[in-house]
Parts: C-alpha cells; sequence; structure tokens
C-alpha cells in the first residue's frame, strides 16, 4: 500500500504524499502549526520528536495530516473525511511517515528551485572504502567520488 516515496517541493516546504486515495499536498504553514499546537497541546518540535522515536500519539498523526492536507490547499471537510477514511487503525504507522514527511518540512524547509539557466551544483558521495562499506556493497579502490544529481520533483 505504501510503496511511494514523498517528494518534497522546494521553496515551499510542502510535500506530495500518497493520502490513502491519490497523491496529495501537505503544507504545515504559522497558521497549521499553530493550530496543531493548540490542539495536541505541544509544540511542533515535541510532535515532530515523538514521531522521530516512535513515541507518538494518535493524534501527533491524524491532526498533522489533517492540517498539512488544509495548508497544501484541501478544504477543511474534505481534509477530515480523507483522514477519518484512511487515516485509521491498521494504517497508523504507514501515515507516520507522511506525518513526520509534512512537519520536518514545515520545520527544517527545503533547498531552493535553481535559478533557469544555471548549472545545478551536483551533489558528491565518496566511493565506498573498507571503513563506510556496507556488507554486499563493491568496494571501489577509485579515489574519485561519485556524482548524484538530485531528481526533479513530479507534480
Amino acid at each position: 500500500m505504501f510503496d511511494h516515496q514523498p517528494e518534497i517541493s522546494p521553496r515551499s516546504a510542502k510535500v506530495h504524499c500518497f493520502v490513502g486515495e491519490g497523491y496529495f499536498d501537505l503544507r504545515l504553514r504559522i497558521g497549521e502549526l499553530i493550530q496543531l499546537q493548540e490542539k495536541l497541546d505541544s509544540g511542533p518540535s515535541a510532535i515532530l520528536g515523538r514521531l522521530q522515536s516512535g513515541d507518538w500519539r494518535i493524534g501527533d498523526i491524524t491532526e498533522t495530516i489533517r492540517l498539512a492536507l488544509i495548508g497544501g490547499g484541501l478544504g477543511q471537510k474534505e481534509a477530515f473525511d480523507l483522514v477519518t477514511r484512511n487515516v485509521r487503525e491498521g494504517y497508523l504507522i504507514q501515515y507516520q511517515t507522511v506525518a513526520l514527511m509534512a512537519l520536518y518540512a514545515a520545520l527544517a524547509g527545503v533547498e531552493d528551485d535553481p535559478i533557469e539557466g544555471e548549472p545545478q551544483a551536483p551533489a558528491t558521495v565518496p566511493e565506498p572504502t573498507e571503513e563506510n562499506s556496507s556488507v554486499g556493497v563493491p568496494i571501489s579502490s577509485s579515489p574519485e567520488p561519485r556524482t548524484i544529481r538530485p531528481s526533479k520533483s513530479k507534480k
């Protein structure tokens, strides 16, 4: 059911995730963060910590997703109904990741879009060595780092 990886939308702190019936934009703006804080009687970083540690409460997941759907542009009733239909017993662990991604994007932000026409600097990852190689990963003797280009988000 959850083979879908969330995509982060640069600059807007918005994530595009699969929620029960399709892909939706989720974004927690200041207003939604304040509502989340008041509803759960916890600050956003405390909620994030619970989601990361696995010590979450039901509302940490349901309210974060509901408010993030509203911040992403879904109406209040539609967001409530979508969460009620899909974020329920038997599926909470899967939705923990969705709530975590939405809240993390709101708090940490994301990189800016590249400026049109300017080359994008690739991220580099060093080749695996005996010190940093996982079991089953071939070790290369090449001193050159590998280049990884960020994938473009799909809309």
